[in-house]
């Protein structure tokens, strides 16, 4: 083998490899995207989830409120 070609085997070598990285630094970003994802997608159920019993409990003391107006509106 000449030296130029041995050059140019070393150089798609490289290319090669470069390629291999640049597929694996992608693949690394797309799963920590994934992972992002996947944390948001739970911070939003559990602010969903305390939404939701801030609700229920703010709901409670209302109609514990309705129900002593309606006792007291037939008592009269």
């Amino acid at each position: 083998m000449r030296i130029y070609e041995c050059t140019a085997l070393q150089q798609k070598q490289a290319a090669a490899q470069l390629a291999q990285q640049q597929l694996e630094a992608q693949q690394a970003q797309q799963q920590i995207l994934t992972q992002q994802q996947a944390q948001a997608a739970a911070l939003l159920q559990a602010q969903q989830q305390a939404i939701q019993q801030q609700a229920a409990q703010q709901q409670a003391p209302q109609q514990t409120v309705q129900t002593k107006i309606n006792t007291r509106t037939r008592a009269s």
